[in-house]
């Protein structure tokens, strides 16, 4: 956009020059017809002056939607960083709960290894008693 309106910024300005550099055309006055009535206005200036309306309308215009786009990018920006901050204390929390699950599991699971650990080294000797020979 911002090629655009560089675009439309030169073609206004060399507008501008053309009418400056002939103005003595530009103000002279010339019957225009107004569909009721007939008047003698300077054509060219009339056209010069509704280019500057356009252009005026087009420049606030293009500022308007400039400032609201970056008034909603700022409005976006915000709801992602909060839903950034919502997700990472849920992680937070998520981790939390996992620790305490180990904590509380591990112990369980290593006397639950320990047991087993115990009752093959009971049959280890007893397999071995038996049939030392065998392999």
């Amino acid at each position: 956009m911002k090629i655009i309106t560089t675009i439309i910024a030169v073609i206004v300005l060399l507008i501008f020059a053309v009418a400056l550099r002939n103005w003595g055309l530009v103000t002279q006055p010339t019957p225009v017809d107004l569909f009721v009535t007939t008047v003698d206005v300077s054509m060219s200036l009339l056209l010069l002056i509704g280019m500057v309306v356009v252009a005026i309308f087009y420049f606030a215009t293009m500022g308007r939607i400039r400032m609201q786009s970056a008034i909603e990018s700022r409005d976006l920006h915000r709801e992602l960083d909060k839903a950034r901050r919502t997700a990472d204390a849920a992680e937070t929390s998520r981790f939390a709960d996992l620790r305490a699950y180990l904590d509380r599991e591990i112990p369980q699971i290593e006397l639950k290894l320990d047991q087993a650990l115990e009752r093959l080294e009971v049959r280890i000797p007893a397999t071995v008693a038996v049939d030392p020979l065998r392999r």
